[in-house]
């Protein structure tokens, strides 16, 4: 397939890069519908002449529909968009490079969005929507799926239409206590949230962060958190985030102590509340209730999800609990493991 792109660069160079352009315009209407043209040109840096032209065309093909509030997708384009995504990812290299972070992380499965999180919102949304499409695929009878808060995980939620999964007697769980002040992107808010979407059962663990050693044994023994613990313990499927362990640790209030002592230990990601160094090795547990290390090597499918060139080194330093499941990134993610890889070597 690779020698049939590297042909057609040569033959119709101009026509591929229309292609790419109007497959953009198609992916980020699909991700911010309803949408306005000035609004999408200044998302995806095309000039709103240009993107006029090319909106006009998609909507005379029937891709696209315009409305008072926007622009948003037709059935065809959906279907239109779905069919050209793997043949782009060729294009532009994504399946390469997904699989030479697959044998650099040793892990199951790489998905690689194009774009970089750090400086572009429609590539935040796209690492979600790719997760949400996985998720759903993977899910089975009466599995038990975890999540983590935090933003990332809360853009895989937003993505998930509804849809009634409640003939395969799902349950949802948070995979542990609270996550910093923002109520929507907490563990409990998106376990509703998705139980919702989705029509399926769901416990709730309303147990915030940094409780004392002794205040976390006690409410262990309330009998609404032992059944939500009862449920996470055999917990088949999670979707976590990957975190930069000073940012992770801020917005858990870990305190100046705490942080500090990170930095001399030489924390780079953080992950379910556990922070680790370069070498991969935890130097700190955040204290709370929820899934442990142990576990994440019996699960039958983990989803990770991490975007931005910022976060290469989070992912690099998780490499260990990365195994059996899946990573969903981006291409700035990706680029900045094969430098760092690369200056290693």
């Amino acid at each position: 397939m690779e020698n049939y792109i590297s042909a057609l660069h040569k033959i119709i160079p101009k026509e591929l890069q229309v292609l790419k352009r109007r497959y953009r315009i198609l992916n980020a209407v699909a991700l911010f519908q309803p949408i306005g043209r000035r609004t999408l040109s200044d998302k995806i840096g095309v000039s709103e002449k240009m993107v006029r032209t090319e909106t006009d065309f998609l909507r005379k093909e029937g891709f696209i529909r315009s409305s008072g509030t926007g622009m948003a997708l037709e059935a065809k384009g959906s279907h239109l968009l779905d069919d050209l995504r793997g043949f782009m990812n060729i294009m532009d290299g994504l399946v390469t490079v997904e699989e030479q972070i697959k044998q650099i992380l040793e892990c199951k499965e790489v998905y690689i969005v194009p774009g970089n999180a750090d400086v572009d919102e429609e590539t935040i949304l796209s690492i979600g929507h790719k997760a949400a499409d996985v998720l759903l695929e993977k899910v089975s009878n009466n599995d038990i799926i975890a999540l983590t808060g935090g933003s990332t995980v809360h853009n895989v939620i937003e993505a998930i239409d509804y849809v009634d999964l409640s003939e395969k007697h799902l349950t949802i769980v948070p995979a542990r206590g609270s996550l910093g002040r923002k109520m929507a992107y907490q563990a409990n808010t998106l376990v509703a949230l998705l139980a919702a979407k989705t029509n399926c059962r769901y416990h709730l663990l309303n147990i915030p962060d940094n409780l004392s050693q002794k205040a976390l044994e006690s409410v262990k023994e309330e009998p609404e958190i032992q059944e939500t613990l009862d449920k996470l313990l055999k917990a088949n499927i999670l979707v976590y985030g990957i975190g930069n362990a000073y940012k992770m640790a801020r917005r858990r209030n870990l305190g100046i102590e705490v942080v500090d002592d990170l930095k001399v230990k030489g924390a780079t990601a953080e992950a379910l509340g556990y922070y680790f160094n370069d070498a991969g090795k935890v130097i700190y547990a955040s204290r709370s209730i929820g899934i442990t290390m142990d576990q994440m090597t019996e699960l039958k499918y983990p989803i990770a999800v991490a975007g931005g060139y910022s976060k290469s080194d989070a992912i690099l330093s998780v490499k260990e609990i990365l195994g059996q499941g899946c990573v969903i990134m981006d291409e700035g993610a990706a680029k900045g493991i094969l430098e760092k890889v690369q200056n290693i070597n």
